[in-house]
């Protein structure tokens, strides 16, 4: 089983001839988990709730297809040209804007045990931040995905608050 990047086990697949496996994205057991309510939708259901004045607050949008474009902040002011570039049909993921993230990570998990947490940007304060009572929580989440194929990441952020998220694989 591969352990690794998207792009890693994407490669991985391909190169032994297998389909890839479903995108986990917010599994039903890890919605208590993100504190926060993320909506699956089209960027023109988006739209067209908005009216013409758009979004009231900033809102986080990333595509449900991986990698279709990167996830980012829509602004109340400038979303047109946000927006632009995006097919209208666009599937997309939206929530609240998460405050304060001190760090992110993406933690490796093989057979309901941790092999790896890493953080996405590699500096050494990120390190310092991750506490064993995280990690505790980090295995509450883990032994909570009853439906969790074998191999699979969590891509989790440290906040002031914890705030947590699921990632692929």
């Amino acid at each position: 089983i591969p352990s690794g990047s998207i792009k890693f086990v994407n490669w991985f697949f391909k190169a032994q001839e297998l389909s890839y496996p479903p995108a986990l994205d917010y599994p039903t057991e890890l919605l208590p988990y993100l504190n926060r309510q993320v909506l699956r939708t089209t960027l023109s259901t988006l739209l067209a709730s908005w009216g013409p004045n758009g979004p009231s607050s900033p809102l986080f949008i990333k595509p449900v297809i991986q990698k279709a474009f990167t996830g980012f902040v829509l602004q109340p002011e400038g979303w047109v040209t946000q927006l632009s570039d995006i097919d209208p049909n666009q599937e997309v993921w939206t929530s609240e804007v998460i405050p304060d993230i001190q760090s992110e990570w993406r933690v490796f998990v093989l057979d309901k045990r941790i092999l790896d947490i890493r953080p996405y940007r590699q500096t050494f304060s990120d390190y310092l931040n991750f506490m064993p009572s995280e990690v505790a929580l980090l295995n509450e989440m883990i032994e909570a995905f009853t439906s969790a194929p074998r191999s699979y990441s969590l891509d989790i952020a440290l906040a002031l608050e914890w705030v947590k998220g699921c990632g692929q694989y």
